[in-house]
């Protein structure tokens, strides 16, 4: 576009080039397409050369004098900067459109035109709640992770400009995540929700042409089972226990991070307490263990940094939803939860000693590795699967067994205890809805063998319901019958 000379108005004449390979003549033209001199211009009919062409002899090098067009500009001042408010080849039209425009920015639903892509909108609204500290530098890299699979998936609509993603296009996107789990399609959601509505905060589209905003988080389906949570049961349990009991020092090799001692206390106390292992190796042992009352503070997690370095995080897993929530991102957990306070206590001195002793712990970590460095949660579990096949426990798992079993295993034995879903959601830093969504074919197997155990104690104490002997006699109250005519 032609620069403006100084003192012209707001609404102004241009003469804009046009690219020769976007013109439609040159594409429907024979004669066009073959000519290489630019001779035969005339040739098109029904085409007008501008006033400048006419007069132009300079410009043959680049232009023929049929792609140069007149052009009415709109301009105003929109946030202290000159913007373009309207484009068009009729001055009135124009001035309209910028009449509409001019009402749009004062009652604050002016969008202002872009060329920000979708790529690069969920790319910023990660920064943002980054340096916003809404969510850790370990969430920002999974996030961008899941945005470098969106651009993989579907990258003509990952590049495409924001204002001209449709409806059609994030359902595609989220289609493209079908052959994942349920959970990664529904984080793909959640990503691409919040930048929009970013989007809409920042004026980039407008809110009634949000794409996302009829589309439901559980619109699309995965084609993949769900995972379920696979507890260890009380033999397996009791016979890991014993497996590494008797090992002892043989239970990881030289080249290790973390000694064998420290390996067979952090697995019993992870059946324990059910804390994530990240929690678990974040415990300052002069501040987060209380021996008077008996109980674990969980408070922090181990996590990475953007540059994957293992770091103590301000929060839990689950801590940051909690603070956004109003609540405590504090958990104490009983020593006696699931074994005996004073077998919990002896591994937790234990440890300590243990703890002490290494010159590098100067966090006072319960947990590190030899040289006194963060425990890496991957290492831990790949220690554990080895141990779980030394110990002859098999399980029908692709994977093998893996750590976070432990929190299923303690999980599992509390339901059956009959606690409390509430409380068990307080204790393992697992939300009530996350929990009856996970262990859903627990509770059910628990809510089975509760209606056979009713039965069972009917027939004890014959409690039938009525009509169930043959005199219809019952200590169950009877039901009114209705009376009909």
């Amino acid at each position: 576009m032609k620069k403006r000379a100084k003192g012209e108005g707001s609404l102004y004449k241009t003469i804009q080039r046009q690219d020769r390979k976007q013109h439609r003549l040159a594409v429907e033209c024979e004669t066009c397409r073959n000519c290489k001199t630019r001779e035969l211009c005339n040739n098109r009919k029904g085409t007008k050369k501008c006033e400048k062409c006419r007069k132009c002899t300079d410009c043959l090098n680049y232009c023929d004098r049929f792609y140069c067009n007149i052009y009415f500009k709109a301009q105003a001042t929109v946030n202290g900067k000159q913007k373009t408010l309207a484009t068009g080849k009729k001055q009135k039209e124009v001035n309209n459109k910028k009449t509409e425009n001019l009402v749009k920015i004062d009652s604050g639903k002016y969008i202002n035109k872009n060329n920000i892509t979708l790529s690069q909108q969920l790319r910023n609204t990660q920064e943002r709640k980054l340096t916003d500290e809404e969510i850790g530098e370990n969430t920002f890299k999974r996030n961008i992770e899941s945005i470098k699979s969106i651009e993989k998936k579907c990258p003509t609509l990952a590049f495409k400009k924001l204002q001209d993603i449709t409806e059609d296009d994030i359902l595609t996107v989220l289609r493209s995540h079908k052959n994942r789990s349920q959970s990664v399609i529904e984080k793909a959601y959640d990503i691409i929700h919040v930048a929009l509505e970013m989007a809409v905060k920042d004026k980039l589209i407008e809110d009634d042409k949000n794409p996302i905003s009829n589309i439901k988080r559980s619109s699309i389906l995965s084609d993949k089972d769900k995972k379920i949570a696979i507890p260890f049961t009380v033999d397996e349990t009791k016979n890991l226990i014993k497996y590494i009991d008797e090992t002892n020092d043989e239970l990881v090799d030289n080249k290790s991070k973390i000694d064998s001692t420290s390996m067979k206390n952090l697995i019993k106390l992870s059946f324990a307490f059910g804390t994530r292992c990240g929690e678990l190796c974040a415990i300052n042992m002069n501040k987060h263990i209380d021996f008077k009352r008996k109980k674990i503070i969980i408070s922090r997690t181990l996590t990475r940094n953007k540059s994957g370095q293992i770091i103590i995080g301000k929060y839990t897993k689950t801590g940051k939803k909690a603070k956004m929530r109003g609540a405590q991102d504090i958990r104490e957990v009983p020593f006696d939860l699931i074994y005996a306070k004073y077998e919990v206590e002896k591994i937790l001195k234990d440890q300590i000693k243990i703890a002490k002793n290494i010159e590098g712990n100067k966090d006072n970590l319960l947990f590190c590795n030899k040289d006194g460095t963060y425990v890496d949660t991957k290492h831990i579990t790949c220690i554990f699967k080895k141990i779980c096949r030394q110990a002859g426990i098999k399980l029908d798992l692709k994977t093998g067994c893996h750590i976070h079993m432990t929190k299923h295993t303690v999980v599992t034995r509390l339901i059956e205890s009959k606690m409390d879903i509430y409380a068990i959601s307080k204790l393992v830093g697992t939300s009530r809805t996350v929990l009856e969504k996970t262990y859903a074919h627990i509770l059910d197997d628990f809510v089975e063998s509760e209606i056979e155990k009713s039965k069972q104690n009917r027939e004890e104490q014959s409690l039938l319901y009525v009509g169930d002997d043959k005199q219809g006699n019952s200590n169950i109250i009877k039901f009114p019958r209705i009376k009909t005519s």
